[in-house]
């Protein structure tokens, strides 16, 4: 998600960016030498002096930093995706940011139904069954609290579904099948695709979600906005789709400031 807002920001052209990462890319190669880089592991106790030096002076934070695995070290996945985050969002406060954007998830809400759409404004309980889950929830009241504390910062939330792009199947194919499972046999097609019959999701193109991050930072709205595209996958719809390269872009429409509607 990084890569893709990056070149979205390139292409827009008249931004002077500034990349916060555990490791620092290849600063010689597109999009990244774009950006000036900074190596912080969000992680450290110490970590928020560091990410307020990198923050001073700019106007806006996009916060996309997350792990997912090993699944096995809960602990280890919360000192970065919750007491990480905490820190980057003081760090933003005491550089003096005006604007936080920050990467959700549709898995931070909690149970809702699947024969209706809900908006942003269905509670974000998470699932007590998924620490990825839990974990995205536990930021979010996180969140609130900061909000509550700086009125003066604009705060937004994206609630992305499933992203995808070209490029990143062998990472995908580690998250959901697992390190062991050989990637020749992923790459297998199979005439019968097996899912729960009440398995229902959205997804989104990589390139998309960054043009979602890069309307919310033009405009600098406030607010929670869900990002999928359509067609709502279940088990009619997915297998026709599984050979598309690109989502529905997202309307202009679906990101106006301050809009907590549902968007696709």
């Amino acid at each position: 998600m990084g890569t893709a807002l990056l070149r979205t920001l390139c292409a827009d052209g008249g931004h002077e960016l500034v990349g916060v990462g555990r490791r620092e890319p290849d600063a010689a190669s597109a999009p990244y030498r774009s950006a000036s880089w900074h190596a912080v592991d969000i992680a450290a106790p110490d970590a928020t002096v560091d990410l307020r030096s990198a923050f001073e002076g700019c106007d806006a934070v996009v916060h996309l930093a997350w792990v997912i695995q090993p699944n096995h070290h809960e602990e280890e996945l919360r000192r970065v995706n919750v007491d990480g985050s905490a820190r980057v969002f003081d760090a933003a406060a005491q550089a003096g940011v005006k604007h936080l954007v920050y990467a959700s998830s549709v898995g931070a809400y909690s149970p809702g139904p699947k024969d209706r759409r809900v908006d942003e404004s269905w509670p974000t309980g998470g699932l007590h069954t998924s620490h990825y889950s839990r974990q995205k929830a536990d930021v979010e009241r996180i969140l609130d609290r900061f909000e509550a504390d700086h009125p003066e910062i604009a705060v937004a939330r994206l609630r992305p579904g499933l992203i995808f792009q070209s490029g990143q199947a062998s990472e995908v194919g580690r998250f959901f099948l697992g390190r062991f499972i050989p990637q020749q046999v992923a790459r297998v097609r199979v005439p019968v695709l097996p899912m729960p019959p009440g398995m229902v999701f959205q997804a989104v193109h990589a390139e998309d979600a960054a043009d979602a991050y890069a309307r919310v930072l033009a405009a600098r709205a406030r607010g929670a906005f869900n990002i999928a595209a359509e067609p709502l996958l279940d088990p009619q719809t997915l297998p026709p789709v599984l050979g598309a390269q690109r989502s529905v872009p997202i309307p202009t429409a679906a990101l106006r400031p301050g809009d907590r509607g549902a968007t696709s």
